[in-house]
This record gives C-alpha cells, structure tokens and sequence, in this order.
C-alpha cells in the first residue's frame, strides 16, 4: 500500500520467506485497479492468461497456498 514503509516491507518478505514477487504501490494505482485493496498483506493469484483466480486478505498460509498451486496444476 501507499502508505507503507518500504524497509518494513523488504523486512516482512525477508522474515516471512515469501517464495513470490512483492510489490510495493506507491500511488495506490494497483490497490485500485485489484478492486480496492485496502489492507495488507493482501495476496492476489494470476494465472497464466493474467486472470486473478484468488484473493486473500490478511496472512497466508504458505503451505495450503502450495497445496492449492499444485492441485492447479495437476
């Protein structure tokens, strides 16, 4: 979001192990065209035709979201 801090974001990838790209809004531009994303984390997934096929607000769990990709992809 806008408003965060990118230190403190860069701190929450490193700490978290986060195995996907992150990015840091600057002008709120993507919190607006995802839907108005007003809170973070908050983790989208696209897939392969850049079709957003999942929404989560709040922490994920790493291990059901693997799950969850490989079952995508059986």
């Amino acid at each position: 979001m806008r408003y965060d801090e990118p230190e403190k974001i860069r701190e929450y990838v490193r700490k978290q192990g986060v195995p996907f790209p992150v990015v840091f809004d600057r002008d709120g531009a993507l919190a607006r065209e995802f839907g108005q994303v007003n809170g973070t984390p908050t983790t989208f997934l696209i897939d392969k035709f850049g079709r957003r096929i999942s929404r989560t607000v709040g922490v994920i769990s790493f291990d059901k979201l693997r799950v969850f990709l490989e079952a995508q992809s059986g």
